[in-house]
């Protein structure tokens, strides 16, 4: 199942051309909504579907797999396809085939907050900045460079919240710029946001940044694509199944760049489902 305008029909020529030599049946999607109509069907009649498209397709069609026994097989298809290499999946979609149709299911987790799941990270902060800037701009700029490009644009008229974290295994109480709680490590098209986490041990990363100014920002944005900066002072980080964020001003949750239906006032509970989730990798 796949949108035939991405990459400007590039896509569905690919997996047409597939197709013709492999056990495939490219399926075109005009819609979200149309997707979504389809796997409410086709995931009761079949053990594994693949899906084409980037970390926000799947957000949104993970709750037609979550907790049921057809398999998940995610094609590259976005911009940043940060789940899909936590799971080392190829980006070119011919070799994400074949590796998808050779491969097992394997159970992995995925996060939870106010009844919606989510497969990577979850957070609070200058991410939905970055991510309306990014919005905005999509029409005019392309590439993994716009997501640091857009961390310091974004950065100029940001101002830190008031956060209180609250979990079974760690605190915080301070000013920051994000919270993120994490099921996957990856963010943002290759950044090691949450180093730590990983898709089977039923636990999430929380991150938590202090303000740091833009001049600090640059050198530590470098330590985050591979996955050293937990050691800054800026950054407070632990383990756990379950964790809570609360803000002033009121903010919104985002997950997998997607805005969620959860909110900083009265608080996001965030958790994770273990082992809910059958993928193919």
């Amino acid at each position: 199942m796949y949108n035939p305008t991405a990459g400007q029909g590039r896509l569905g020529a690919t997996l047409q051309t597939l197709a013709a030599t492999l056990p495939i049946e490219p399926i075109p999607m005009r819609s979200l909504d149309d997707l979504l109509r389809q796997l409410s069907e086709l995931t009761d009649l079949h053990d594994r579907i693949f899906v084409a498209g980037g970390d926000g397709t799947l957000h949104h069609i993970l709750p037609a797999f979550v907790g049921r026994n057809c398999s998940l097989g995610l094609i590259p298809g976005g911009t940043g396809n940060d789940f899909a290499a936590s799971l080392g999946i190829p980006t070119a979609a011919d070799q994400a085939v074949r590796q998808l149709l050779d491969a097992q299911p394997r159970l992995v987790d995925v996060g939870e907050a106010g009844g919606t799941p989510f497969a990577g990270i979850a957070g609070l902060g200058i991410v939905a900045d970055v991510l309306g800037y990014l919005e905005r701009s999509s029409r005019r700029f392309r590439g993994r460079w716009v997501y640091p490009w857009a961390v310091l644009r974004t950065l100029l008229s940001f101002k830190p919240f008031k956060l209180s974290v609250s979990s079974p295994d760690g605190e915080f109480e301070g000013d920051a710029m994000l919270a993120l709680a994490a099921n996957a490590p990856l963010f943002g098209a290759g950044m090691r946001a949450a180093p730590m986490a990983t898709l089977t041990d039923g636990q999430l990363q929380v991150v938590v940044m202090r303000p740091v100014s833009a001049l600090r920002l640059l050198p530590l944005l470098s330590r985050v694509y591979r996955g050293e900066h937990l050691d800054d002072p800026s950054c407070y980080q632990f383990m756990t199944r379950q964790v809570h964020f609360q803000s002033r001003p009121k903010l919104q949750l985002y997950a997998d760049g997607e805005a969620m239906p959860v909110w900083s006032v009265p608080g996001a509970a965030i958790s994770v489902r273990a082992r809910s989730l059958s993928v193919l990798a």
